[in-house]
């Protein structure tokens, strides 16, 4: 045979047969399935997010190497950095909404998201972020703040430039927050070493 039927009844049983055993793996790891696969898609998004905030963190580093003039280079490292800050805190959101009961309150919930991501969150996550990483971070928070809401000031390249030439290490270290985050995960839906 050339080709298979979709809909043959031979396709219909490996269909069932996968989703059967999907659901078995779930039940002996005590998990709900709609759990686990939500679990899942957390992590997926987690990892669309991170990858767009790590390349602006390079990009941002590539300025060092690209620009002459500073008023553009600070311009440009800006933006970059700016959309690196943005996407960790994206990642930041979608953590506390899984695990922590939704974002924080109030005109500070940018600095209590970040500050959240340090704490562990009892029967819930472990802390995301050492507190030195939690620091390290905040500085680029509070330069996307003076960035988003000091349109009329010149941008400061000498200020900036310690941002963007550690904007790789912080990344780097971001990084390998994200992974012992994404065993956690995996390991509450189910799909921890070993398991695929």
């Amino acid at each position: 045979m050339c080709c298979m039927n979709a809909r043959s009844p031979r396709n219909a049983k490996n269909a069932r047969d996968a989703k059967n055993a999907r659901d078995a793996k779930g039940a002996r790891a005590g998990v709900d399935e709609g759990l686990r696969l939500r679990l899942l898609s957390l992590l997926a998004a987690i990892a669309e997010d991170w990858q767009a905030a790590s390349k602006n963190a390079e990009q941002a580093q590539q300025v060092l190497e690209e620009t002459e003039a500073r008023r553009l280079r600070a311009a440009a490292a800006a933006t970059f950095l700016v959309r690196f800050y943005t996407g960790v805190e994206q990642v930041f959101q979608r953590i506390a909404q899984e695990f922590d009961g939704g974002l924080p309150a109030g005109p500070a919930w940018h600095r209590e998201l970040l500050m959240a991501m340090a704490r562990e969150t009892p029967s819930s996550r472990p802390a995301l972020l050492t507190p030195q990483l939690r620091d390290t971070l905040d500085e680029y928070r509070k330069f996307r703040h003076r960035v988003m809401h000091a349109y009329g000031a010149d941008l400061d390249w000498e200020a900036m430039r310690p941002l963007v030439e550690r904007a790789g290490s912080v990344s780097a270290e971001l990084q390998a927050a994200l992974d012992r985050f994404t065993v956690f995960v995996k390991d509450i839906a189910g799909q921890g070493r070993g398991e695929t």
